[in-house]
C-alpha cells in the first residue's frame, strides 16, 4: 500500500481497505479539501497540551496555527515523497496516517486519530498495515513524544523497541521483522 502505486490505487477504494475491531477503515490520499478536518485534528491534538500552561485561549489559537504551518511545511520539506492518508470510517475523516519510504525501513511520520476513536484497536491495526508492507524494506521506524504513554505502549505491543536516539521530547521506536531460521 506504501509504495509507488499508491497514486494508482488512490481512487480505487479497497485498495486502502483495512479491517479493524468492529468493522473497517479505509486509507485514502489526503485532498486539499482535507484541508480543515487535518487542521482541526491537529487543534484538537495540539490544544490540550497548551491549556496546561494556562494560557489564553486567543493565545492557544493563534499557537496551534503557527504550530500547524510549520508542521506541514517542515514535513513537507523533509518528507517531499511522504503518503499523506486520512483514515475514514463510514465515509467520515478520523485520521491522519504520513508515512515516509526510506531505504532500509518505512518511517511512519505521524499518526493521529480523533479522539472517540482512539483505544479500540484502529491504530494499531494500521500500524500492523504498515509494518506488513515495511517487511519487504527492513522494518518501520517511528519517533513518539516522551509523554504520549497510549502510543508508546501500542508501538510496544506491536513488538517495537527503543532506539538510542532520544532528544528529549521524542523517542524513536523501530521494529524490524523476524529473520526466518533465526
Amino acid at each position: 500500500m506504501f509504495d509507488d502505486t499508491q497514486a494508482d490505487n488512490a481512487d480505487n477504494r479497497e485498495a486502502g481497505r483495512i479491517a479493524v475491531p468492529g468493522g473497517v477503515v479505509y486509507l485514502r490520499r489526503a485532498e486539499e479539501t482535507d484541508a480543515s478536518f487535518l487542521f482541526d485534528l491537529f487543534r484538537e491534538h495540539t490544544s490540550s497540551r497548551l491549556r496546561i500552561g494556562g494560557l489564553p485561549e486567543g493565545v492557544i489559537e493563534q499557537l496551534v496555527i503557527m504550530q500547524y504551518r510549520a508542521r506541514a511545511q517542515s514535513f513537507r520539506d523533509q518528507f517531499p515523497d511522504a503518503w499523506w492518508s486520512v483514515i475514514e470510517s463510514a465515509g467520515v475523516p478520523i485520521g491522519e496516517l504520513i508515512v515516509a519510504g526510506e531505504p532500509d525501513a518505512l518511517y511512519v511520520v505521524d499518526i493521529a486519530l480523533n479522539p472517540g476513536h482512539q483505544q479500540q484497536g484502529i491504530g494499531s491495526a494500521l500500524m500492523r498495515t504498515v509494518m506488513a508492507d515495511g517487511a519487504v524494506r527492513g522494518g518501520v521506524r517511528a519517533m513518539v513524544m516522551t509523554g504520549n504513554e497510549a502510543s508508546l505502549r501500542m508501538f510496544r505491543r506491536l513488538g517495537f523497541s527503543k532506539t538510542n536516539h532520544e532528544d528529549g521530547v521524542y523517542l524513536e521506536l523501530r521494529w524490524r521483522p523476524a529473520v526466518e531460521g533465526a
